[in-house]
């Protein structure tokens, strides 16, 4: 007894004082003895004698962070008092984890009050970051119009209201939340003085909505390569005019990411899937599918009894189909039109951003986060899958050079999270099941009784970097003052010049922004020659280089450079440009290049850029050395994005209307469904997340009762397959290919608008 006395004595007067990085496993000063981590971090005292005082009551700490001591080793205790330095470390799903309800199992009965305060004290310092972001994103609007990072920029024609056939050019800037536009030329004042007219379109979904548009060439005048957009704001619909399809395109999907205000889990995908011939477009990657979809969706609507209902189903086992959601909802709303009251359109509601009700929504789900399950009826699972999936963003950012910080891993988490929330995606699920099986007079689709299998979402490192331009302005867009002229011009003249999409503008004015356009050349297939001019000032030879650019019509502009850096920069951007023809090829000939054909163009494209590159250098003269090490900066200029995945599979039964108590004789068949729909977030200080399409993909179970009209097919579990492997196009005639041609491109969604607007 005296010897147990004397070794607690001893551990009061050599308190350990634990680092942060010792936390998990702490050393006694005492043999055979394990001392909390936390120990009293106070003074010692030297009485008179030169001895440490030992601590009297009335000195020692009250609070969670005293010391003690046993003969006999407790169990290790778990961090969950570690010190947190940041939003990081708040947010560490691994402290939850033995924080919950399963405290009184894991922990000692002295540690579960402590456990349970840093829970609590989590749980609130997560929801008011939560109500941070909800803020931001409700101020969106006013915050944009100030906001010092620009979305994309350049130079767009604008549809004068007063008169057709006018086009003006005005300067863009987007920003999240705020679409702005400034007038060529300044307004003089009373005084004289000039100021650039700047107007704002707030780009909110719920008053503001951007599409392709076609109109009469003949009527307004346009050039031969124009594409037209809309955007249309409280009523008020503006006409806008890009050089070309690809370059409406970008601007469209810039657009649309900046919108705020509405569902956070809207897709920024502009693919039309619908056309003119049964609904279907043929640009549309589903197209297969979606025409597999309709005529089985006709004939089950049409069947007249189980014998001819069951045998349709059948061709889902060897055939599973994969819809967009929209493009069913778009069904939806045109049956609407088409026969009031007999369908139920479909509607993007906006999500709920409170923090209630997203905590009602994860507490109803189990999530499967890179393979670690999360039960939201467990204790504080809201906490842990926040606190799991941010940290997973947090880590596989870092293994690149786009890293996040912690309010976006935040606020992406929260909007993945509301993303693939079973409310959500189940709802997305049934609704297509519902919308191709149902028939009012023998079948319903109910959900099955089994219990669902968990939202699963993978986070992983992009294998694919994609530019800049899919996120914000593309690195090979420029601008910059540089001495000019024209052919037929022999003085020079500094402008203010803008690459962008593929377009070279050059301007008088470069302040506030750019504007007293002077004129453009389109680059695509463009050609650029370099040569070296030799001048004397001040008796001291200097190199010039000049710089012919010819646009694929004919059109000449000559540069003057006086540096090496600028020549090599604006060279390999206006090469890249002028050798960029994958996203031009986009929509000819009615074909459409895949995903990865595109990515493939474009790496082509890179190279073919640096080879011509170093080919004007090598011809100048110039070290090589230089001009790699240079364009090895551009490389570096890429977007290095997060791949986030969500899949949710849901199972459905096919019963009858008139149930008769026994399953084999009510159940007709067993539908499964899956939820997918991916994200890719880009870091950095400006990054955004970009959200997939949103698909479903339905397939039938094996051993449906055919026997009233066809013999069984036997199967095994359903394989989902993707519309690589679904059956060809059927051939169409002359006819048929020119009903089908469109003037959309890459599946710019395209309407017939009036003359006039």
């Amino acid at each position: 007894m005296t010897e147990r006395l004397q070794v607690q004595e001893d551990a009061w007067k050599n308190p350990v004082i634990v680092e942060a990085t010792d936390l998990n496993r702490p050393k006694s000063p005492v043999p055979g003895v394990t001392s909390e981590p936390f120990a009293p971090q106070t003074s010692e005292r030297m009485d008179s004698a030169g001895e440490v005082e030992s601590p009297t009551p009335a000195n020692r700490s009250t609070d969670f962070r005293r010391a003690t001591a046993t003969i006999n080793p407790l169990p290790e205790p778990p961090n969950f008092l570690a010190p947190c330095t940041g939003l990081d470390a708040s947010l560490d799903a691994n402290l939850l984890t033995e924080s919950g309800n399963e405290t009184s199992n894991i922990l000692p009965e002295e540690y579960v009050p402590h456990a349970l305060t840093f829970a609590m004290e989590h749980r609130i310092f997560l929801k008011a970051a939560l109500d941070l972001v909800a803020e931001r994103d409700r101020r969106a609007p006013e915050v944009g119009m100030n906001d010092p990072f620009v979305l994309k920029l350049g130079p767009l024609k604008k549809a004068s209201h007063l008169m057709n056939g006018v086009w003006k050019v005005k300067y863009v800037e987007i920003r999240r939340g705020m679409f702005s536009y400034y007038e060529n030329a300044s307004s003089k004042d009373t005084t004289g003085m000039g100021d650039l007219l700047r107007k704002n379109i707030p780009l909110e979904v719920s008053l503001c909505c951007c599409r392709a548009v076609k109109l009469h060439q003949k009527a307004l005048n346009l050039t031969p390569n124009g594409a037209i957009f809309e955007m249309t704001f409280s009523g008020t619909r503006r006409l806008w005019m890009a050089n070309s399809r690809a370059e409406r395109q970008a601007w469209m999907q810039t657009i649309n990411a900046a919108m705020v205000g509405g569902s956070l889990t809207r897709s920024d995908s502009v693919t039309n899937h619908s056309g003119a011939l049964r609904g279907v477009s043929p640009r549309s990657p589903f197209k297969n599918d979606l025409r597999l979809y309709l005529r089985m969706q006709h004939l089950l609507r049409t069947a007249k009894s189980q014998s001819e209902y069951t045998p349709h189903l059948q061709e889902l086992s060897a055939h599973p189909l994969t819809v967009p959601v929209r493009w069913i909802a778009k069904q939806q709303q045109a049956a609407l039109r088409n026969a009031t009251g007999e369908e139920v359109a479909f509607r993007e509601e906006a999500v709920n951003l409170s923090v209630e009700q997203l905590w009602r929504d994860l507490q109803r789900d189990s999530v499967l986060i890179n393979g670690e399950l999360f039960m939201g009826a467990s204790g504080h699972g809201p906490e842990k899958m926040m606190g799991a999936l941010t940290r997973e963003l947090l880590t596989v950012s870092d293994e690149g050079r786009g890293e996040l910080n912690e309010s976006q891993a935040v606020a992406y988490a929260r909007d993945i999270l509301l993303s693939g929330n079973r409310t959500r995606s189940g709802g997305d699920s049934y609704f297509c099941a519902n919308s191709l099986c149902r028939n009012c007079e023998l079948a319903v689709v109910v959900p099955s009784a089994a219990i669902a299998e968990p939202v699963s979402i993978t986070v992983s490192r992009d294998g694919t970097d994609v530019p800049e331009s899919r996120i914000y302005s593309s690195v090979h867009d420029k601008s910059g003052w540089i001495k000019t002229r024209s052919k037929m011009q022999r003085t020079w003249r500094k402008l203010f010049f803008v690459l962008s999409e593929g377009t070279l503008s050059y301007y008088e004015r470069a302040h506030p922004q750019p504007h007293r356009l002077r004129g453009q050349l389109v680059l695509t297939d463009g050609c650029i020659s370099i040569s070296r001019k030799q001048t004397k000032q001040d008796d001291k030879p200097t190199n010039q280089f000049v710089m012919s650019v010819t646009s694929k019509e004919g059109s000449v502009r000559i540069l003057l450079f006086e540096s090496e850096d600028r020549l090599l920069d604006w060279t390999y951007s206006l090469e890249f440009t002028a050798k960029a023809r994958a996203s031009e090829e986009i929509g000819k000939k009615g074909r459409r290049r895949s995903s990865h054909d595109i990515a493939d163009g474009k790496a082509d494209s890179i190279e073919t850029a640096k080879s011509a590159t170093k080919g004007h250098f090598d011809a100048l003269g110039i070290d090589a050395s230089f001009v790699i090490d240079r364009l090895a900066l551009h490389e570096k200029k890429m977007a290095y994005t997060t791949l986030i995945s969500i899949q949710a599979s849901t199972e459905y039964k096919i019963c009858t209307i008139d149930p008769q108590g026994d399953d084999q004789l009510d159940v007709w068949a067993t539908l499964y469904t899956q939820f997918l729909q991916n994200f890719r977030v880009a870091g950095g200080p400006n990054s955004r997340i970009m959200r997939g399409e949103e698909v479903v993909r339905i397939s039938i179970a094996a051993g449906i009762d055919t026997s009233h009209e066809v013999q069984e097919v036997p199967s095994g579990n359903p394989v989902l397959i993707t519309t690589a492997n679904t059956p060809s196009s059927p051939r169409r005639s002359r006819k048929g290919r020119t009903y089908f041609r469109s003037f959309a491109s890459n599946g710019d969604e395209t309407e017939e608008v009036p003359k006039d607007s």
